[in-house]
């Protein structure tokens, strides 16, 4: 997720980074459903909460910290974003965050 949020957040638009990925090895269904959910501004419709994926994270990084350098630092741009009120929001809603952050 956090791949795609930045991608959007560095200014390639959500559908067109869908259709270049699209039937490729980073297309998969759930990457463009996300891109698709951040396109349409539907993140607060909630599939999977973010705060559900940040505690995944922080679970992930307890077990095997050490060896995770960049799950660690999306970890903590989801806690950003979780505290800042997206927790509830479905986890594209990392996008929002990082526009949050860069404002």
């Amino acid at each position: 997720m956090e791949g795609v949020a930045e991608t959007v957040a560095l200014g390639v638009a959500a559908e067109q980074f869908a259709e270049i990925i699209e039937g490729g090895p980073l297309g998969s269904a759930w990457a463009i459903a996300k891109l698709r959910k951040i396109r349409a501004g539907k993140e607060s419709e909630t599939e999977f909460p973010l705060k559900w994926a940040t505690k995944d994270a922080h679970l992930a990084l307890d077990a095997n910290g050490a060896r995770l350098p960049a799950l660690k630092a999306i970890a903590a741009a989801w806690d950003q974003a979780v505290e800042s009120g997206l927790g509830d929001h479905d986890v594209s809603a990392a996008y929002l965050g990082l526009k949050r952050s860069r404002a």
